[in-house]
């Protein structure tokens, strides 16, 4: 079962994916991809936002984030699998330098 390390980036990021750590370790089922990864995220993200008494987000505000391993976005290589101990870096979009 791999587990990949999460560190979310910015103020408050942890909040809107549930998280109680930052940063978190998150386990998998064995063969999971990225594009599974992100869409644990991405239903992390609706029940929290419906918690804190939003309606359900789409994907467009979920777009807002980034989700970044070894320099690489995961949105474009969501058919890889996951490789136990990624670390997996959570920045909003808008988050430049």
């Amino acid at each position: 079962m791999p587990e990949v390390y999460v560190k979310y980036v910015g103020k408050d990021i942890a909040k809107y994916f549930g998280a109680t750590k930052n940063p978190e370790v998150v386990q998998l089922a064995e063969g999971s991809t990225y594009g599974e990864l992100i869409e644990f995220f991405y239903k992390r993200f609706c029940q929290c936002v419906q918690l804190k008494g939003g309606k359900m987000p789409n994907k467009e505000l979920f777009g807002a984030f980034v989700f970044i391993s070894d320099g690489r976005n995961l949105k474009r290589i969501s058919d890889e699998p996951v490789k136990n101990g990624d670390e997996i870096v959570v920045i909003p979009a808008d988050a430049g330098g």
